[in-house]
């Protein structure tokens, strides 16, 4: 369970990570 966590934990800054960078390109546009 403890794993499944870190995934996530992980997997949401991923997730944040590009979505700052897609809304770094879109300004870009």
């Amino acid at each position: 369970a403890q794993d499944k966590i870190k995934d996530m934990v992980s997997y949401e800054k991923k997730l944040k990570k590009t979505q700052s960078y897609f809304n770094k390109n879109m300004n870009v546009l």
